[in-house]
């Protein structure tokens, strides 16, 4: 569909999709690089992970898109709660 041709629902319905799919991507990213650090704890070990492989900056990084992440959605539970529900 062109952009051109989009009603304003089309237009908003699209770019949310867009946005969801970059948090996704943006979430599992920054799973990956915690798991490559770290591994999984499974029972009472860490199983899997590089530990070390990666650098102070990469996990830095990752920890500012968590961060990020976490106050895009704790704003947007806000906005949605404000503008009833979110429907």
């Amino acid at each position: 569909m062109s952009e051109a041709l989009m009603t304003e629902p089309d237009y908003a319905r699209v770019h949310a999709e867009a946005l969801g799919n970059v948090l996704a991507c943006a979430a599992s990213l920054v799973a990956a690089v915690q798991f490559d650090d770290s591994g999984q704890l499974i029972g009472t070990q860490w199983v899997g992970g590089g530990g070390g492989l990666l650098t102070r900056d990469t996990l830095k990084a990752a920890d500012a898109l968590r961060n990020a992440l976490d106050r895009f959605k704790g704003d947007a539970a806000a906005l949605l709660a404000v503008e009833g529900g979110g429907r």
